[in-house]
């Protein structure tokens, strides 16, 4: 299964980022250690990516953005 490159938009934690994929779709990627040491515009290594959620476009996916942002890290 061949995976698109995918550059962070914005690091939620070290294990979930925010990326923007080679067609410009918003997508919510999840992994062990992810985004460690990663900045935004850094190209994610799809090996590490177990989940992928794509957001829709609608006024659902900013609402579900804004949820995970605004998520507290302990």
């Amino acid at each position: 299964m061949a995976r698109s490159q995918a550059t962070i938009a914005h690091k939620v934690l070290n294990n979930v980022v925010i990326s923007i994929d080679e067609l410009g779709q918003e997508r919510v990627l999840m992994g062990r250690g992810l985004g460690f040491q990663l900045l935004p515009t850094d190209s994610v290594d799809p090996a590490k990516v177990e989940k992928t959620f794509i957001l829709e476009q609608c006024s659902g996916a900013d609402h579900a953005r804004q949820l995970l942002v605004s998520v507290p890290y302990p």
